[in-house]
């Protein structure tokens, strides 16, 4: 029986692993994307309006862990016209999501409206200025059966009156 060699040179490897890599790689990172931004058991935020001069109310398109949902941190109040905080935001026009620009308890307070664990009442210690329109966005939000979850729950424009 005759075996053949064939040296290969370290270009050849260089280019081969390159190959594999970015040929396999997509695969892997569309099937992690997929598991967290498209489950289908994660609360999406679909409403928020203004219903007092210091209340907002927003309603999710499933039943939420009330102790999730009445969490501050896992709010922000975007403005989407002034280059500045003011009112209720904590987050400007450009400005990416943090921790450290989340609500906090100093700045608003949230409850459950009824048994549906959908509807909650944001409850803010300043008025709402009149006439503004703010992006409420929500994370980390899940069911009470669902695991933990870290990810965004969506975002919805409102206009105070």
């Amino acid at each position: 029986m005759k075996t053949y060699s064939k040296k290969v040179g370290p270009i050849s490897i260089g280019v081969l692993v390159f190959v594999l890599i970015f040929t396999l790689f997509p695969l892997q990172k569309s099937k992690l994307s997929s598991a967290t931004s498209n489950r289908r058991d994660i609360p999406k935020l679909v409403e928020a309006k203004q219903i007092a001069n210091d209340t907002v109310q927003i309603t999710f398109d499933k039943p939420c862990d009330v102790k999730k949902a009445v969490a501050s941190n896992n709010y922000w109040v975007q403005d989407t016209n002034r280059p500045s905080l003011e009112g209720i935001a904590t987050l400007l026009k450009d400005e990416k999501i943090s921790p450290e620009n989340a609500l906090t308890p100093d700045q608003v307070s949230i409850s459950p409206v009824d048994n549906s664990a959908k509807r909650y009442n944001l409850k803010f210690n300043n008025q709402i200025p009149a006439g503004e329109t703010y992006r409420l966005i929500a994370c980390n939000i899940t069911t009470a059966e669902t695991a933990p979850y870290t990810g965004d729950n969506g975002s919805v424009d409102f206009v105070t009156k």
